[in-house]
């Protein structure tokens, strides 16, 4: 969902639903895979807005299809009773002034106002298996997409909510999940500590370096200088020659491999298969399929 300008700017003053992964952690390291606490904070304390992937503008564009085809489901099922109210309105907490969620719809029924969250799935990415068949776990879908919905329940005091993802062009699942006032409850002191701790004083969170796009968009005094941890900078020089001897041997191990491949387009061998085959571009990609005896059932591209 795009938000304007007005919901860009109220956002700096509250934790959004696809933020409040990132302020929970297990073992030092957060339950998003899209930073942690020290990228929320930066984003708050420097008002950094991350411009739109590939994948989130694609979302941008078909969400409002999904939604129109999921609420046909739900109408054909349930009546014209089903009827959606609104989309993309934000959404404030009831008593946390710090939460405040930005929805894709909110669905009414006689009985209940419930929030829908719209993801679109790449059925190829190497992270589509964790969206599994409806019933089939207790949490078939990414955790943080499941924590993010929770949010929006939390927000809307929501019995219930769904999360709706397209999967590849022609496949809708429908997950519903039930609200559990326990996290919720667990969600605001979360936030609250937060933003007491750490955004009021201009104290930043300890863990993981936030994400390098936040870093480079935090204001610097042109000219100014602070001093280094040593190590930090040997850990980075070490990192950059470990990876140039690294890319090294890859680069010699893809010349032997094309090496052995003749004028040949296929090579097959006890380990695994390896292809050289061309695009309809023309342009040839080296690509290595090792056989589930070795590696289990996993393709590497070289």
């Amino acid at each position: 969902m795009t938000l304007t300008p007005a919901q860009l700017t109220a956002r700096r003053e509250v934790v959004g639903s696809s933020e409040i992964a990132c302020l929970f952690t297990h073992n030092g390291r957060s339950l998003s895979p899209w930073g942690g606490p020290r990228d929320v904070y930066l984003q708050k304390v420097h008002d950094i807005h991350t411009a739109d992937t590939a994948q989130t503008e694609a979302g941008t564009y078909l969400e409002p299809a999904v939604l129109d085809w999921f609420q046909a489901r739900m109408r054909a099922s349930m009546g014209e009773n089903w009827l959606q109210i609104f989309r993309g309105e934000t959404v404030k907490h009831p008593t946390c002034t710090r939460m405040a969620a930005n929805l894709d719809g909110l669905f009414t029924l006689p009985d209940a106002q419930v929030p829908v969250e719209v993801k679109t799935v790449n059925p190829f990415a190497p992270t589509a298996h964790e969206w599994q068949p409806e019933g089939s776990a207790e949490i078939p879908v990414p955790f943080h997409y499941y924590l993010q919905l929770q949010f929006q329940m939390a927000c809307c005091g929501a019995p219930y909510g769904f999360l709706v993802a397209l999967m590849g062009t022609h496949e809708l699942r429908e997950y519903r999940f039930d609200a559990r006032p326990a996290l919720h409850a667990r969600m605001v002191e979360v936030v609250e500590r937060f933003w007491r701790e750490h955004v009021e004083p201009r104290v930043e969170p300890s863990g993981p370096p936030p994400r390098e796009e936040i870093l480079r968009a935090v204001p610097r005094e042109e000219g100014a200088s602070v001093s280094v941890d040593d190590a930090l900078v040997l850990g980075y020089d070490d990192a950059k020659r470990a990876a140039r001897e690294a890319q090294a041997r890859e680069d010699e191990a893809k010349r032997a491999l094309l090496a052995a491949l003749g004028d040949a387009e296929v090579g097959e061998s006890g380990v695994g298969r390896v292809t050289f085959k061309a695009d309809r571009r023309g342009v040839r990609t080296l690509r290595l399929k090792m056989t589930e005896e070795v590696y289990g059932d996993a393709a590497a591209f070289v």
